[in-house]
């Protein structure tokens, strides 16, 4: 379950509001997630959901259907991540495929707080995992990666604390170094250690520091 439903079911209980404590479990929660989350999801059903959610998120559509539906999935997704049992591997299968860990990369620079929080988590997971090599392989077929990650520290320096612990990891392949540290990349970090926003002058002070 995600904040967001423990919050309302604890508003309700405060609130003695039963009924539509009952109608949240039967419309928005599936009654086996509250059963202490014994039920397993599937790993490529729950990327297709959250999938759904983003773009309807992107389009503007039910947007604050959209919100809760990307924050339910993106926790779903790291909670399978992190199960420590045979189903780990069918959840690492999926994630290293090409085509979601996009949906994952692209998730930071669409959703809200709450919910990147988790990709975040997903995506710094996946990098440290042993099986991590597809990973590498997808980051390096592109600059467009480590651009995005390098760009937040002037464009969205909001996303600097989401992005800077990614970026950082990166620089443990020799391969995704040499697409950080480009004369561009380190202007703009070298720029933001003196910028306004001090998370994000943190966060580049500190990426900085380990290029070093």
């Amino acid at each position: 379950l995600t904040d967001y439903h423990y919050r309302v079911v604890a508003q309700y209980l405060i609130n003695f509001d039963f009924c539509s404590l009952f109608s949240l479990c039967v419309c928005e929660m599936p009654i086996l997630d509250l059963l202490l989350g014994m039920r397993k999801d599937d790993p490529v059903e729950t990327m297709r959901k959250f999938k759904d959610a983003l773009d309807k998120l992107t389009s503007g559509e039910h947007c604050k259907h959209a919100i809760h539906a990307s924050e339910k999935y993106a926790q779903k997704i790291k909670r399978g991540l992190m199960q420590v049992d045979q189903n780990n591997q069918k959840w690492l299968d999926c994630l290293c495929e090409e085509a979601n860990f996009n949906v994952l990369f692209d998730a930071i620079f669409k959703v809200d707080s709450e919910c990147r929080r988790a990709v975040t988590g997903v995506l710094l997971f996946l990098l440290q995992s042993r099986e991590n090599s597809n990973i590498v392989t997808i980051l390096d077929s592109s600059d467009n990666y480590t651009m995005r990650l390098v760009e937040v520290y002037t464009m969205r320096p909001d996303l600097a604390v989401s992005c800077g612990p990614i970026l950082r990891l990166l620089m443990s392949h020799n391969s995704l170094t040499s697409k950080i540290v480009t004369k561009d990349n380190m202007i703009t970090l070298l720029n933001c250690m003196s910028s306004d926003a001090f998370d994000a002058a943190s966060d580049a002070f500190e990426t900085v520091r380990v290029l070093h």
